[in-house]
């Protein structure tokens, strides 16, 4: 998976060339917060003109809980981009949530439920403990990069 700044428009154009499965273009850690408006903007405008060849399309999305989360959400959703990454997921509560937003946006848009992928992160110790209780810790299948 290659990542790309969702606020540098000339990685986004030529992301596809490198011949990636996946690109993920990011609106949360790589953008700063004063330009997450604009990297929303410019993600949804790169995506609807630029080839990505065969890659597979993720945008990594703000945490529900920022002010950008929605935002990105209400944007990037009828796109249907192959995936939508969503950062620090801590209960699976959390995930239930979130399709349920995505499926409201799709339903919206006249848009059907099974296109997208999400990936749900688990990035914390509450959500490692949350997903994963203690008798069953070593058998959890999770992924770690």
């Amino acid at each position: 998976m290659l990542y790309i700044p969702g606020n540098n428009p000339a990685m986004i154009q030529q992301g596809g060339i490198y011949g990636a499965d996946s690109i993920l273009l990011d609106l949360e850690d790589a953008v700063a917060l004063n330009q997450k408006d604009a990297a929303r903007t410019l993600v949804r405008n790169m995506i609807l003109v630029t080839d990505f060849y065969d890659s597979e399309v993720c945008v990594r999305v703000n945490h529900l809980s920022t002010p950008f989360g929605l935002a990105d959400l209400e944007e990037i959703v009828p796109l249907q981009p192959s995936a939508i990454r969503y950062p620090k997921t801590e209960s699976p509560e959390e995930v239930i949530e979130l399709l349920n937003i995505i499926e409201k946006i799709e339903d919206r848009h006249g848009l059907p439920h099974d296109k997208m992928t999400l990936h749900a992160m688990i990035e914390t110790a509450m959500g490692v403990n949350r997903f994963c209780p203690e008798e069953d810790r070593y058998g959890c299948k999770s992924q770690s990069y």
